[in-house]
């Protein structure tokens, strides 16, 4: 972490979006990056931060046309959407993961289980009380 990208009180600062993205995928990456705590992405997340806030603008414009065309078009034959909406679910779920949005992609395998407060999890005590 270089000392510019810290703020007064030493915290990194938030990722802003970049200038190339429509002002939806704008909110959406703000929400994204507001979702974390500042120290989760670095300035090198950016272009995959941008790319996810796209493909969630993409889902949200296919989701509205699907929900006005429906999901079988006039020859009775699954609309080409549906596969389009599948392949940006896809690419969604994908950059999620390498931005370690997703629970199993923030797993720790040696606390995994445990609760940040050093508490038995719900999963130890079922263990201890089985045995």
């Amino acid at each position: 972490m270089t000392l510019h990208s810290l703020n007064i009180q030493g915290r990194p600062f938030r990722l802003a979006p970049g200038a190339n993205l429509s002002a939806e995928a704008a909110e959406v990456f703000t929400a994204l990056v507001g979702a974390v705590q500042p120290e989760h992405f670095r300035p090198g997340d950016r272009p995959t931060i941008d790319a996810l806030a796209g493909a969630i603008v993409v889902c949200r414009q296919l989701e509205a046309e699907l929900s006005k065309r429906g999901p079988v078009d006039d020859g009775g034959q699954v609309s080409p959407l549906v596969r389009a909406l599948r392949a940006q679910h896809a690419l969604v779920a994908s950059l999620s993961t390498r931005l370690r949005l997703t629970p199993s992609s923030r797993a720790d395998r040696k606390t995994a289980g445990r609760t940040a407060s050093g508490r038995e999890s719900v999963g130890e005590v079922f263990d201890r009380v089985g045995q």
